[in-house]
């Protein structure tokens, strides 16, 4: 989530800019609309940056897969079973 809110902040930052660039101008209008296009950006980037790493985590969850820097920083209670499978080997036979 701070990723986001920055995002929003340099955004704000453009826009705010962009009002006091524009506000005595005869053709402010013009270039309000286009610095407002541009100030839209970083919120888009950071609103996509954000869905794709929820997404990985979603599928991380899924899968029960937990990343070692979570395991080191929060490890497991001593009395939980551990089950271990072998790469490339069917756990039917």
């Amino acid at each position: 989530t701070r990723i986001l809110l920055v995002g929003y902040a340099i955004s704000a930052l453009i826009l705010g800019m962009a009002m006091l660039a524009t506000s005595g101008n005869s053709k402010g209008d013009i270039m309000m609309v286009a610095i407002t296009r541009v100030a839209v950006v970083p919120t888009l980037l950071t609103v996509m940056i954000c869905f794709v790493l929820e997404s990985g985590s979603i599928y991380q969850a899924g899968r029960g897969d937990v990343p070692e820097s979570i395991v080191k920083r929060m490890p497991p209670p001593d009395d939980l079973p551990v089950l271990q499978e072998t790469v490339g080997q069917n756990p039917a036979n």
